[in-house]
């Protein structure tokens, strides 16, 4: 896996690793989360992401949460 830089200050593309390697290998993850606690933001060019591969990825990171926008608090109390 590389770690590619985008400039100054935060960002970086991940090479050579999918988001379903991700998913799939404990040490990929702990690669990529450490890419992410260095840069903050991270860039996965060119990726085939079915909804399976997205919610497994994600769920590396923690369990979904959900929120509510301001405009559905208000469209839900008119």
């Amino acid at each position: 896996m590389d770690v590619i830089p985008l400039g100054p200050g935060f960002g970086a593309e991940i090479r050579g690793v999918t988001l379903a390697d991700v998913a799939a290998r404990d040490a990929t993850y702990a690669a990529v989360r450490a890419a992410f606690e260095d840069h903050s933001v991270l860039v996965f060019r060119n990726q085939d992401v079915t909804d399976d591969i997205q919610l497994s990825f994600s769920r590396r990171f923690g369990p979904r949460k959900s929120q509510k926008s301001a405009r559905w608090e208000r469209d839900r109390i008119s």
